[in-house]
């Protein structure tokens, strides 16, 4: 059984590494560049992970919330990818259940 994730994340370059990383997870990825059409997606489908690049603080928040307001996504991975350890903590009050830092 596969799994299925959701990756927003508006740099095509950091795009690419996760939605590989997430393959070779054997994860079937659906990436999402625009916030407001990854919404959509949010609450049309259910995800098992949810990605979400933070750099835009109400990106996250706005993405995090919709998963939390979705009935089927309420129990997804929640992962926020954010720039060195500083926002790390913010990503957790986001709502994130895991934190990866960009190099």
């Amino acid at each position: 059984m596969g799994y299925s994730a959701l990756l927003f994340c508006p740099d095509e370059k950091a795009a690419r590494v996760l939605s590989q990383i997430l393959a070779e997870l054997e994860f079937s990825v659906d990436a999402r560049p625009e916030p407001f059409a990854a919404v959509k997606k949010i609450s049309s489908q259910r995800f098992d992970a949810i990605v979400v690049d933070c750099e835009n603080e109400q990106n996250g928040a706005l993405l995090f919330k919709s998963a939390r307001s979705s009935g089927s996504n309420q129990a997804a991975l929640s992962v926020a990818v954010v720039e060195g350890q500083t926002g790390v903590a913010k990503a957790f009050r986001l709502g994130a259940n895991l934190v990866l830092t960009k190099p």
